[in-house]
């Protein structure tokens, strides 16, 4: 007699309605031609996507990431300076694409290609980390999630 299938492996997160400030949020915007994606991190480990172009229904992905991990990437952003050094490096490239980094509710850092702004090292190692619990955001996503 055949056994049964295995349970699958019990998730390590919960995912819960997404509720409140988040902790951590990536606003990618390409110009004025309305797409973007929206990525935003709650207290709770549940995270949102969201992705949006033209002429097409809005597609939000609902993922959460474990506790531990959560706690590392608090940690991280709560101890980030979110300071930003002119940067001596010239650039001649011109783009309309950006990412907003908000940070509990509050605009710390906008990512632009070429942008003379540099962001300090325990900040862009905060964003790491957040990169590493919910994936790529902003800029480095949008390839993949927007090619039509």
């Amino acid at each position: 007699m055949p056994q049964p299938a295995p349970s699958p492996p019990r998730p390590r997160c919960e995912i819960t309605p997404p509720k409140g400030t988040p902790i951590f949020e990536a606003r990618y915007a390409a110009g004025t031609q309305g797409r973007g994606v929206v990525t935003r991190l709650y207290a709770t480990g549940t995270y949102t996507r969201t992705v949006t172009q033209p002429k097409r229904k809005p597609d939000q992905q609902l993922a959460c990431i474990e506790k531990n991990r959560l706690e590392n990437v608090m940690v991280a952003i709560k101890s980030a300076a979110w300071k930003t050094t002119q940067s001596a490096a010239t650039c001649a490239a011109v783009s309309n694409e950006a990412t907003d980094i908000i940070v509990f509710g509050k605009k710390r850092f906008t990512a632009k290609v070429c942008s003379s702004l540099a962001l300090d090292d325990k900040s862009s190692a905060a964003l790491d980390q957040v990169a590493t619990a919910v994936g790529p955001f902003g800029i480095d996503l949008v390839e993949d999630l927007l090619a039509d």
